[in-house]
């Protein structure tokens, strides 16, 4: 159990409970509802050949945050990117993947988005530099729709906050690194992630404060969110 390679019964945490003298009726109901949460299936389970290791835990921190902070600096979120937009940068980036394998991780990316649009969605606050905005992945047409993609998310999603960092900021520490903070309902939970060539590896405690700096640095430093959603409609506008 402590492994997380099994779940825990409402029996065990019953005992657990008593031996470790928790007398409080709301804990003990508030510990019992975890308990049986637990042992319902996020929908990634189905995915569990594709979704592995640290992706796998990624994902379900994900699901569960309430606010998510990113900072990009080579293409679009992965909440925000459109299916073409996402499927041209799967078949650059993993060209050597079975057909097969990359559309379960065009869908996967599809799923996860939803979260955007259902019950209680996250804050998203997404920061770009700009050279996202200028580096195509699968030609103009599907460039400019992802750009108009990321507009419109800013402008209609009253919980989705976009900024761009322009090229004309100089570069301090933090700046070339994409990452993503994760913020929970407790305090003092933030945890952050960031992707490498080896897989997606995360901190916590330190790490995260540290990141949390960063992020705000950048927010200060970046366009306003009325400025950069102006810059992606002309960005798109431009586009031959």
């Amino acid at each position: 159990m402590e492994r997380g390679r099994v779940g825990l019964r409402s029996r065990d945490l019953g005992e657990l409970l008593d031996a470790l003298e928790v007398a409080s009726e709301e804990t003990r109901a508030e510990l019992m509802q975890l308990a049986r949460e637990s042992k319902q299936h996020g929908w990634w389970n189905r995915y569990g050949q594709t979704i592995t290791g640290p992706y796998a835990s990624f994902i379900s921190f994900e699901h569960e945050a309430t606010a998510l902070l990113c900072y990009e600096t080579i293409v679009v979120n992965g909440l925000l990117q459109t299916e073409a937009y996402a499927r041209a940068l799967n078949d650059r980036a993993t060209s050597v993947q079975a057909s097969e394998d990359a559309d379960r991780q065009i869908q996967i990316k599809l799923n996860r988005q939803q979260r955007l649009t259902g019950e209680n969605p996250p804050e998203l606050w997404v920061i770009l530099d700009e050279a996202v905005l200028r580096r195509p992945f699968g030609g103009p047409s599907v460039m400019r729709d992802q750009l108009l993609h990321l507009a419109t998310a800013a402008d209609k999603m009253p919980h989705v906050s976009l900024q761009v960092l322009p090229h004309r900021q100089a570069i301090f520490p933090g700046m070339i690194a994409s990452f993503t903070l994760m913020e929970f309902p407790a305090p003092d939970t933030s945890i952050v992630f960031s992707e490498g060539l080896t897989g997606a590896v995360h901190g916590e405690a330190e790490e995260a404060a540290r990141c949390t700096i960063i992020f705000n640095e950048l927010r200060a430093a970046a366009l306003s969110k009325r400025d950069s959603i102006e810059l992606l409609r002309h960005s798109a506008r431009a586009i031959d």
